[in-house]
């Protein structure tokens, strides 16, 4: 039996313009009737998921930012932080590539630098982080620190950067992969739009 479903959001629930389809409503009831529990699992943040998912955001449990923060009724069942020390040397390897722009993500808020608070930009972030603060240097952040995001001026489809281990020169490694792959300038100008470190 059926106790609990997890569901991706963007691409896959939301439609084109990032909305829940119209019947959702309908559907979440007929789910409750039945005592089947529903999760949204996103990459989105936590803010944007209760936005999105306003009249039921008491009943369900939300999986935000790539899982590393889950809560449930308001209250938080599972985080997992990432060393403040990595985040912030990705984010100087992430912002030493040509047209990348970062958002920190912490349980309180994303963070994007000065520089980077363009229309643009923000157009595109306020889709799916909901609740940030622009700063002038990522390390005066107070915040637990859960997920890194970059996005790139070349148009791409899709794509992630992994920047999970450390080179011996102390420095988060780079491994890009996704239907265009970020290389330096010389070799290939195209990049990802959206790539987490989670």
């Amino acid at each position: 039996m059926i106790r609990l479903i997890f569901s991706d959001m963007d691409g896959t629930l939301l439609d084109e313009n990032g909305r829940l389809p119209e019947e959702f409503g309908d559907l979440y009831a007929r789910l409750k009737e039945r005592g089947i529990r529903f999760a949204p699992a996103s990459g989105r943040q936590y803010a944007s998921l209760r936005r999105t998912f306003a009249p039921w955001k008491d009943e369900l449990i939300f999986v935000a930012e790539n899982g590393t923060m889950v809560m449930e009724g308001g209250r938080e069942i599972f985080s997992s932080g990432i060393e403040r020390t990595l985040v912030l040397d990705a984010l100087r390897t992430g912002m030493e590539l040509p047209g990348v722009q970062m958002v920190m993500c912490g349980k309180k808020s994303g963070y994007i630098l000065s520089r980077d608070n363009v229309p643009a930009f923000r157009h595109e972030l306020d889709q799916y982080v909901t609740v940030s603060s622009v700063v002038e240097d990522f390390a005066g952040v107070e915040d637990v620190l859960i997920k890194i995001a970059c996005r790139s001026h070349y148009r791409v489809r899709s794509g992630s950067i992994s920047l999970t281990s450390v080179s011996a020169r102390g420095r988060p490694s780079r491994r890009f992969s996704g239907s265009s792959v970020l290389r330096p300038r010389s070799v290939r100008r195209s990049a990802t739009t959206t790539t987490t470190l989670s």
